[in-house]
């Protein structure tokens, strides 16, 4: 329930470096010094009774601290003596008197606790509503990018919620109020921990739970892009497109221009960037000027997410790279035969990008391809022409997994590069000339259940980007 014996020892020793909230000036004296150094050494050595026997002839003799007073107290209570930890914690509320929130300690919040497990509960939540002004209530709600993240940091929310909801049913909602911030705020930072550690779902776990515990929107602006950011990332990780297309939509409607010159966000957040470090570089320019950071950051983010929405409507090149060469070129036909192929291509032009519906694969499907040979037609060849006709006989098949894969690779590299105005879908609503609407239409009536939460996240997207590219994104 309370810091560990090691954690006690630490803040006592910053207490001999002196404290002026008691008048005591900057240097404890030798006396106080000498006695909480032989506190210490006896505790380290499990004489805990020699231990107390020390501090409590130092307190006894009018000398002593409030802290000196609340650690006292707090070794009762780390042996289940809670009367006794009660008492030295009175004690050490007595001598902070009306000096209480000038402590390091913040000791009606340990009185508090400890009536709270004695059953002595109304005076337990009085202790408890003065207990959320000190300073320490504040400094634990804040989520700073220095902070060390941990899944520790969530431990003891519980605790705190019970005494919130407790503060809340006698009335007291204002003074629940800290307990909800400072259990919220140690739940996020677990998710930040979780997210970098790479797990996705313990992730957004704990965000859920947070924000069930205080609105996310009550936090400052960075906490909020962090946390979305972050949730971007997880949900893509598990493959929960729609829900990371609603936490892009909730990024951007928080992160947006303020002015010509200024946006609602800053670059940075209370926890490391989403990418940062990888080998998904976004430091574009449009027409000679620099993509602002924030938009940079977030155009990243969702390019990545369109990337993983093709990809659960696609073959993984891992995938491809398993298969036997044979089920390979009859799986992509011509477009990935061979090295000797593919730099042929580079060399005569394009025409390889027109894809053999002839495979048996094709046949049963319709048409697949590598992702890497699509984008390399598609996008940086621009030879979306090659591919019209496909699109018109899919469209006529009612097949529309190729044409949703233009929509979502033709949006990916739009936002990859910054360079939104490229994009077909964003400026005329179609896929090589084949109207969305009319695929939307089709898919309505299909089985394909993936290829249909494809496209759903691709034009959900592609109305937020058409607000986007009409903002200043430059520098």
């Amino acid at each position: 329930m309370y810091r560990t014996i090691a954690t006690l020892i630490a803040i006592h020793c910053a207490l001999l470096a002196g404290s002026e909230a008691f008048g005591q000036g900057a240097t404890p004296g030798l006396e106080r010094e000498s006695t909480i150094r032989g506190f210490l050494s006896l505790y380290e050595e499990g004489k805990i009774d020699e231990a107390r026997s020390i501090m409590v002839q130092f307190l006894q003799s009018g000398k002593g601290h409030p802290e000196d007073a609340a650690v006292l107290g707090k070794t009762y209570v780390n042996t289940g003596e809670l009367t006794e930890a009660e008492h030295w914690f009175r004690v050490a509320l007595d001598m902070a008197a009306e000096n209480v929130n000038k402590s390091p300690e913040n000791i009606q919040l340990l009185l508090a606790k400890t009536l709270w497990l004695l059953d002595k509960k109304p005076e337990a939540l009085n202790h408890f509503a003065t207990a959320g002004e000190h300073p320490s209530f504040e400094q634990a709600a804040q989520l700073d990018i220095t902070d060390s993240l941990c899944e520790k940091c969530a431990e003891g929310r519980e605790n705190f919620i019970e005494y919130a909801e407790a503060l809340e049913s006698s009335g007291r909602t204002s003074a629940a109020v800290p307990y909800r911030k400072v259990a919220s705020a140690g739940t996020l930072k677990a998710g930040f921990w979780a997210i970098r550690m790479g797990y996705a779902d313990r992730a957004l776990s704990y965000f859920y739970e947070a924000e069930s515990i205080w609105p996310l929107d009550k936090f400052p602006i960075e906490v909020q892009m962090t946390v979305l950011r972050d949730m971007i990332v997880a949900y893509w990780r598990t493959a929960r497109f729609m829900h990371g297309a609603v936490a892009v939509e909730r990024l951007f409607s928080l992160c947006h221009p303020s002015s010509k010159s200024e946006w609602t966000c800053p670059m940075d957040g209370v926890a490391s960037a989403p990418l940062e470090g990888g080998k998904f570089s976004f430091f574009v320019t449009i027409h000679g000027k620099q993509l602002r950071p924030v938009a940079r950051l977030h155009l990243a983010l969702v390019s990545k997410l369109m990337e993983q929405v093709f990809l659960s409507v696609s073959w993984e090149p891992t995938t491809l790279l398993l298969r036997k060469p044979s089920r390979a070129q009859e799986f992509l036909g011509s477009v990935v035969s061979s090295a000797y192929k593919k730099q042929a291509v580079r060399r005569e032009g394009t025409g390889d990008c027109l894809p053999e519906t002839g495979t048996p694969y094709a046949q049963a499907t319709g048409w697949e391809e590598d992702r890497v040979e699509f984008e390399r037609c598609w996008f940086l060849l621009r030879e979306k022409r090659a591919f019209k006709k496909v699109l018109a006989k899919e469209l006529s098949n009612k097949q529309y997994r190729l044409i949703v894969k233009g929509l979502l690779i033709d949006m990916e590299f739009a936002t990859k590069f910054g360079s939104l105005a490229l994009s077909e879908a964003l400026s005329a609503g179609t896929v090589a000339g084949i109207s969305l609407s009319e695929v939307g239409t089709g898919l309505s009536k299909s089985e394909d259940a993936s290829t249909q939460t494809a496209f759903a996240v691709g034009t959900r997207l592609m109305k937020l980007l058409q607000r986007v590219r009409e903002w200043p994104l430059t520098e």
